[in-house]
């Protein structure tokens, strides 16, 4: 986490010494930074007589996005985690972990 603080709202250029290329968020939102010669640099919005905290993680250990597709039909939902079979008044038959490969 960094904080910067500024006395008017700027948009400005936000550069720092760090040991690896990172991602950088702004309330969640990826925001493009550069990498080079152990400086990261990104433009930010600082707000008047205030302060912004941006998040930053090492490029490595940043999130994959997540995959939240649901596929649905009357006896089956699946998504990246669980394969569920229903019977035809919707109740559960079946429940297949996808991660752990086994039925629950």
């Amino acid at each position: 986490m960094s904080l910067i603080h500024c006395p008017l709202n700027a948009i400005d250029l936000v550069r720092f010494e760090y040991p690896n290329p990172v991602v950088i968020y702004d309330d969640g939102q990826e925001i493009e930074s550069v990498y080079e010669e152990g400086y990261v640099a990104f433009y930010g919005t600082i707000p008047s007589k205030g302060y912004k905290s941006f998040e930053i993680v090492d490029r490595d250990l940043a999130q994959a996005p997540i995959d939240n597709t649901l596929i649905l039909s009357k006896q089956c939902l699946e998504n990246q985690f669980f394969k569920i079979q229903l019977d035809e008044t919707g109740c559960i038959v079946s429940l297949f972990d996808k991660k752990r490969r086994a039925k629950c």
